[in-house]
């Protein structure tokens, strides 16, 4: 019997858990993960080059550390591999480093199926903001956006940067299994890859999915500054610059997708440059000029002693004008070399393109007009709005809404329905507004009218309604045969009632006037009371 009991005890304290936690998670925002939709990265042995200081671990799981530390740029053999931990001997230490950080070659990724695996993982339309007790989960995502301004602390992290750039990089580290603090970073918008993650305008981040002509086409989030997840989204190349002054611009590339990009590029160029021809011809003239110095000075050397000294003297200097010509030359020559090699040289360009009023939620009755607007600042501005119904995750275009104001009349089946609009300029750069929330109010209506009813004196009688609509209110009323006026039946205030009823009701009459959250009242129609 006590093993029973403790038995049964057990189970309640199950059964209350999966209800508290079911509440939980129904509260706000769902929480979701589909980590398991991505195989995890697979590195090989071999030999690695640590991409900056590495802490040599005890074990492979990197909980504690050994005291030692791998230089940056140091070579060592990995023999053995645990997950993203490989085992290492340095310096007479043994232990096990995190091989997300230090390069081999071998470490190839099949772009494309990680790149389906990731659409799985982070599926569009969802929102990166999964957080548990104010702790980010960088893997997870939800089906709700942040709020305006992120207010809701809901954003998530990885590797220190939140939103667009944090998840380009959570990106980056899922496809190839390097951080891409290690990656390195060039301006050469020709020698983007597939894979590569951009960093434009200082104001957005996203990883390439698809390179053409003249667009590519990214993987990205809060684009429309909620958090949200798209991918494939077409992106003019014409649209990407850098901000010179900006430490994160630029195109970051995994050395592991095709080897380097860096022989081919530069570090950031400064604005100021010199034609390359000019100064050369300007070297050569220099050069010239101090040649005929040194000659004068030499037929000057048979005059007296003082003269042989500023002979002398104009030697030296026409050798110094020599080495400045030199110097001018080589440095110009290093322009050449450079502009030789097609470089993009980064551009300061102002995003012209804002969403300056985002269109507020609206409640309106059914059957009425809602109406949203959305102001943007730019040129040649477009406007196409979309719809999200109720229990729905991906958006739906709605077709012939076009401008900047949306009007439409509403009907039932739009409540709690959400809207949004996708703006675009002359350029091809477009943003999405914030989503603006519709409630319907049901339109009020009597669904079944009272029934007339023939009784005996003394029996029960019941009067009944039946209305659709919000926060609606009764008020019966009667009147009795003879009688004009109608009389508010006092206490009798719910759609159904049941009295006993009087001789004095013979061909009394009964009706209910509803009257909804708005102010809208509908009378029904007329029962009446007969008596047998």
């Amino acid at each position: 019997m006590k093993k029973r009991m403790t038995s049964l005890a057990l189970v309640l304290a199950v059964m209350i858990c999966v209800v508290q936690w079911g509440s939980f998670m129904n509260v706000g925002a769902a929480a979701m993960s589909s980590a398991e939709a991505l195989t995890p990265f697979v590195y090989q042995t071999g030999e690695y080059t640590a991409l900056r200081k590495l802490v040599i671990y005890t074990s492979g799981e990197g909980s504690q550390s050994t005291g030692k530390s791998l230089p940056k740029d140091t070579k060592v053999n990995v023999s053995a591999v645990a997950g993203e931990f490989g085992k290492i001997t340095y310096s007479g230490t043994t232990g096990w480093i995190n091989l997300s950080y230090a390069l081999n070659p071998r470490n190839k990724a099949d772009i494309p199926a990680r790149l389906a695996m990731l659409r799985r993982k982070f599926p569009a339309g969802m929102y990166w903001n999964e957080e548990e007790s104010g702790v980010p989960i960088p893997d997870g995502y939800t089906d709700q956006p942040c709020q305006s301004g992120h207010a809701d602390k809901r954003c998530n992290y990885f590797d220190g940067t939140c939103q667009c750039h944090g998840f380009a990089l959570k990106l980056g580290y899922d496809l190839f299994g390097m951080h891409a603090s290690c990656w390195e970073r060039h301006y050469d918008i020709d020698r983007i890859m597939v894979g590569d993650l951009v960093r434009y305008r200082s104001r957005h981040t996203v990883m390439i999915t698809g390179v053409y002509d003249t667009y590519f086409t990214v993987a990205d989030c809060n684009w429309n500054y909620c958090c949200n997840i798209e991918w494939d989204r077409k992106m003019k190349k014409s649209y990407i610059s850098f901000y010179e002054d900006n430490v994160y611009d630029g195109v970051y590339h995994c050395l592991t997708n095709g080897g380097s990009m860096l022989p081919y590029t530069t570090t950031q160029a400064t604005t100021t440059t010199t034609k390359p021809t000019t100064t050369t011809t300007k070297a050569a003239t220099t050069t010239t000029k101090a040649s005929t110095t040194t000659t004068k000075a030499s037929t000057t050397t048979t005059k007296p002693t003082t003269t042989t000294t500023k002979a002398a003297t104009t030697t030296t200097k026409a050798a110094t004008t020599t080495t400045k010509a030199a110097t001018t030359t080589t440095t110009k020559a290093t322009a050449t070399t450079a502009a030789a090699r097609n470089i993009q040289i980064p551009t300061v360009t102002k995003p012209v393109l804002k969403i300056t009023s985002q269109p507020k939620a609206v409640t309106v009755k059914e059957a009425s007009k809602a109406t949203f607007t959305v102001r943007a600042s730019g040129s040649g501005l477009k406007y196409q709005w979309y719809y999200q119904k109720k229990g729905k995750t991906g958006w739906t275009l709605w077709k012939g809404k076009t401008s900047r104001t949306l009007t439409a009349v509403t009907i039932a089946s739009w409540n709690e329905m959400k809207v949004r609009c996708k703006v675009t300029d002359s350029t091809g750069a477009s943003l999405h507004c914030s989503a603006a929330k519709l409630t319907v109010i049901p339109k009020l209506k009597i669904t079944s009218q009272p029934q007339s009813i023939t009784v005996k004196k003394g029996a029960k009688v019941t009067f009944s309604i039946k209305a659709s609509g919000k926060g609606l209110q009764y008020q019966w009323y009667y009147r009795k045969k003879g009688k004009t006026a109608w009389v508010r039946w006092k206490g009798k205030t719910s759609s159904s009632f049941t009295v006993t009823s009087y001789a004095s009701w013979k061909g009394m009459q009964v009706r209910c006037k509803v009257t909804d959250s708005t102010g809208d009242k509908l009378t029904s129609a007329i029962a009446t009371v007969k008596m047998k």
